[in-house]
């Protein structure tokens, strides 16, 4: 969970998410995840929680680790992959792309096109 001065970002281990907006629900009674409009909150607030996890987590393997498939590595990424990325990043992953570089890699992708939507 990732809380910041207005909202609050819940992701499960099921992959479910959750997004409340504290200051228009502080019940957190409307999850706010799909909601279209808050979709650049929702890329903000699960690179906060990614940054959190690989800062204070053991060391994620860079190489491609034989125990996870392509689709294992995809399903661990692909909430944080930007609109219009996708088939870049299942590419990168398909030519052995390991897990901790595919975070580093949707990362940087997050970063470059919020750079360009100014």
């Amino acid at each position: 969970m990732v809380r910041g001065d207005r909202y609050k970002y819940i992701r499960r281990l099921t992959g479910e998410e959750e997004l409340y907006d504290l200051e228009q629900d502080p019940g957190e009674t409307r999850n706010l995840a799909k909601e279209p409009d808050v979709s650049e909150v929702l890329i903000e607030y699960r690179l906060a929680l990614l940054d959190w996890l690989q800062g204070t987590s053991d060391m994620v393997p860079r190489d491609f680790d034989s125990r996870m498939t392509a689709g294992q590595i995809w399903a661990r990424v692909a909430h944080l992959v930007p609109p219009g990325y996708e088939e870049d990043v299942k590419q990168e992953i398909r030519s052995g792309m390991g897990i901790g570089a595919a975070f580093g890699y949707v990362r940087s992708l997050a970063e470059h096109s919020r750079t360009e939507r100014g």
